[in-house]
């Protein structure tokens, strides 16, 4: 039968037999959707952070150069005709002109004002206030607040006063809830400080909150995304509810310590609500500190794969039963191969790698049967690789305290079946709490790592695993267990030197070893005997420092 034959076969009954190969292919790939899913999400997701970013940092920035450009014109002012210019009549009214000029040409500005301060000019009242009138379309003069008659701790009221005259210099507000125009908002505030060092009072610019949120509230996102804005230090979310409400609440601790560790811009992370909800999160910082969120649930993101996998299931039961009314009728030198295959790949999709069937007929089969080979040798290598990287520890690259419990139970059968010797030793690393409390957790990671390395380094010949936060533990077998009093002590010679990247913190790590048979018949003795010389050794490091 030559390859004609089979073609002119194969179209009589093609859609049953396309039909059975798209889905046996298909099977392995749905798999893989997750994967596409979520990169998808992080792409659509990204992107969105970018382009919203770029719109709030050009309007952030847009309003940071007014009020500096109203600033610059004060200080040439003050340097033209001294520091006194700044409190007369013709100075408030320059500085009222040029502020309501600029304010009509930069969009989205809610008020603008410019406040003396009280110790100068004997009057909480003195400066001017404008707001923006929407019904009018323009901006209205309104009496000014009287500074004095509040609290400096009253952020609502007169925090856009205090808070620059405290910190000296030009700063972003966190979005507020203004009591005197009873809207949430923004502000950029510059404190007047004259060449004498005297504070004059404060020249600021207000964004109507509302309208920032408005804007986010028309991206629609999957059915329940949202684009929120964080104030990461007060762990305030600010969200818009489907009524367009603009939403404070926040931040629970659980999604607050993910963010905070986060050192890749823009890196998706997957967490877990308060309300129990899996989500994806992808996040960018913007120009006046806050940073912009996009969380989307996973159950949104894994729909179309579920409905993917639903008509895949589908279609692949009526294929199959197509092609088994079909193929019953096609010749045994077929439709055996055919079966053949099927359960081969059915195998892949229980998890059995390992059988393999190579059609021999020189036909389309034989091309087919290559391809699902290669296919799967390719799946088996990805599965593989998933399972190592499942073993390594992420921060120091060794083996982690998963596949350490996998490695002590062959240790253990070894043992009692064949008698197999094998070495525990383990470390303890020092001043870890020290790098992390005084250099910070960047410090503390250098630390660790090159805590790891160092035994690892020490230890070449051996596996070498982190099992807990500062824990480590190296299972010698071999040589290197022949040899492990030497490689314990040439280990101890070499500590004390400091590590740069912790903050020149000198690395000393405590440790213990025993052996099976001298120290113990089963691990937990040996483990035990381990541990109490490694505590042993720790507490003469503590001892030798005191002396």
């Amino acid at each position: 039968m030559n390859k004609k034959q089979i073609k002119i076969r194969l179209l009589i009954m093609a859609l049953c037999f396309l039909v059975t190969i798209v889905v046996l292919l298909s099977f392995f790939g749905i798999y893989g959707m997750n994967n596409i899913s979520k990169e998808d999400s992080k792409t659509l997701m990204t992107q969105l952070c970018d382009s919203k970013t770029m719109w709030l940092d050009t309007k952030f920035n847009l309003l940071e150069q007014t009020v500096n450009m109203l600033v610059s014109h004060v200080d040439q002012r003050v340097e033209l005709y001294g520091e006194d210019f700044i409190y007369t009549p013709e100075c408030e009214e320059q500085i009222k002109d040029l502020t309501l000029s600029l304010a009509d040409k930069t969009q989205g500005v809610k008020a603008v004002y410019f406040r003396y301060n009280p110790d100068m000019v004997g009057s909480g009242t003195k400066g001017f206030f404008w707001s923006y009138n929407t019904r009018l379309q323009k901006f209205m003069e309104e009496p000014p607040t009287d500074i004095s008659a509040y609290e400096s701790t009253d952020v609502e009221h007169v925090g856009w006063f205090f808070l620059p005259k405290e910190k000296g210099k030009p700063l972003w507000m966190n979005p507020y809830y203004n009591k005197n125009l009873n809207v949430y908002m923004i502000s950029y505030v510059v404190p007047l400080i004259l060449p004498s060092g005297e504070f004059a009072g404060v020249i600021g610019m207000d964004i109507d909150f509302d309208v920032i949120m408005g804007e986010l509230s028309n991206i629609k996102l999957y059915r329940t995304g949202q684009v929120c804005l964080v104030n990461i230090a007060d762990r305030y979310i600010y969200c818009v509810d489907a009524s367009g409400i603009t939403q404070v609440k926040k931040m629970d601790y659980a999604l607050y310590n993910h963010i905070t560790t986060i050192n890749k811009r823009n890196e998706l992370m997957e967490y877990t609500g308060s309300d129990g909800r899996k989500s994806l999160l992808a996040y960018d910082k913007l120009s006046n500190g806050m940073r912009l969120f996009v969380t989307v649930p996973l159950e949104e993101i894994y729909f179309r794969k579920n409905v993917l996998l639903s008509q895949y299931m589908t279609v692949a039961l009526l294929a199959l039963l197509v092609a088994v009314l079909a193929l019953s009728r096609v010749m045994d030198r077929i439709v055996n191969p055919i079966k053949k295959l099927a359960e081969v790949t059915n195998g892949y999709a229980r998890g059995d790698w390992s059988r393999q069937y190579m059609v021999n007929t020189q036909d389309e089969l034989q091309g087919l049967s290559t391809s699902i080979a290669i296919m799967a040798r390719k799946t088996r290598s990805y599965i593989e690789k998933i399972q190592a990287d499942a073993r390594k520890d992420a921060l120091t690259g060794l083996k982690n305290s998963t596949y350490y419990g996998e490695c002590i139970e062959v240790l253990k059968t070894d043992y009692e079946k064949i008698g197999k010797p094998y070495g525990v030793a383990l470390f303890d690393l020092n001043f870890l709490k020290k790098a992390n409390d005084t250099y910070g957790h960047e410090a503390g990671n250098a630390l660790l790592i090159q805590a790891a390395n160092y035994i690892s380094n020490c230890f070449e010949k051996s596996l070498t695993f982190r099992i807990g936060g500062d824990e480590f533990a190296v299972l010698l077998k071999g040589s290197e267990l022949q040899e492990g009093e030497k490689l314990l002590q040439k280990f101890q010679s070499g500590l004390g030197f400091p590590v740069e990247d912790a903050g020149g913190i000198p690395l000393f790590i405590a440790g213990g070893l025993a052996i099976s048979g001298r120290d113990g018949e089963s691990y937990e003795e040996v483990f035990q005997k381990a541990d109490e010389r490694m505590y042993a050794n720790k507490c003469a490091m503590k001892m030798q420092r005191k002396d």
